[in-house]
């Protein structure tokens, strides 16, 4: 499995099952640059049940094995260890 196919992994498997009012899938977008071998980056948009667009990064550092995420344009990101 790739590093990117762990990334989506982790965030179809383990993410979106915590996020309050996921409907739906828009888009997973890989931010190439800003990301390198041990750091991946993601815009992550997705629909909610309320039908309000709501875009989100995702960031996994993979040598310090953990995955941040928050709303995308803010500085506030939630972070835990990453368990793939």
């Amino acid at each position: 499995m790739s590093i990117v196919d762990m990334d989506e992994h982790y965030l179809f498997e383990k993410l979106i099952p915590e996020l309050s009012y996921y409907r739906e899938t828009d888009k997973l977008e890989y931010i190439a640059d800003k990301s390198s071998e041990d750091y991946k980056c993601y815009r992550f948009t997705y629909w909610t049940q309320d039908k309000e667009l709501v875009s989100l990064l995702v960031e996994f550092d993979l040598k310090r094995q953990k995955v941040s995420f928050g709303p995308w344009g803010s500085s506030t990101m939630e972070t835990h260890k990453l368990d793939l």
